[in-house]
C-alpha cells in the first residue's frame, strides 16, 4: 500500500496462481493478435497499447465474464480497498513494447474526467 501512496501504483506477487495467469495469458494473446491485425498500420508505426479488450469485437461474453470477475474479485478487491476506499474500474487496455525500436515507450492513466460516477 505504501508503493500505491507514493508512486501510484501497487505490484503484488503471487497474487495469482500459475494455472490463474496462464487462463489470462491465453486470453491476452487472443485479444492481442486479433487487435493487431485489425489495427497492423497503427501497432507497427506508433501503438503503445490496445485498448478495448473486453470490446466483444475481440472477446466472447464469457471470457468478457473471466476477465471481469477476475478484477472484481474478491482476492483483487480486498487489496485494492487498502488503498482505494471506493474503486471504481475505468477501462480495459493492454500495454506493450513499441515495435519501433526508435519510439520512447510509456505508462500512463487515460482518466476520463468527462465522466460522472453518481
Amino acid at each position: 500500500m505504501n508503493s500505491y501512496k507514493s508512486n501510484g501504483y501497487m505490484l503484488v506477487k503471487g497474487l495469482y496462481s500459475p494455472e490463474e495467469l496462464n487462463k489470462i495469458k491465453l486470453l491476452v494473446n487472443a485479444f492481442h493478435t486479433q487487435w493487431k491485425t485489425n489495427n497492423r498500420e497503427f501497432y507497427q508505426s506508433r501503438a503503445i497499447n490496445s485498448s478495448g479488450i473486453t470490446n466483444s469485437e475481440y472477446l466472447t461474453a464469457q471470457q468478457n465474464e473471466f476477465l471481469f470477475n477476475l478484477v472484481a474479485g474478491n482476492k483483487l478487491n480486498k487489496l485494492v480497498k487498502q488503498a482505494i476506499s471506493e474503486p471504481l474500474f475505468l477501462n480495459t487496455q493492454l500495454f506493450f513494447n513499441p515495435v519501433n525500436v526508435t519510439q520512447k515507450n510509456y505508462w500512463h492513466r487515460d482518466m476520463q474526467y468527462h465522466l460522472n460516477v453518481q
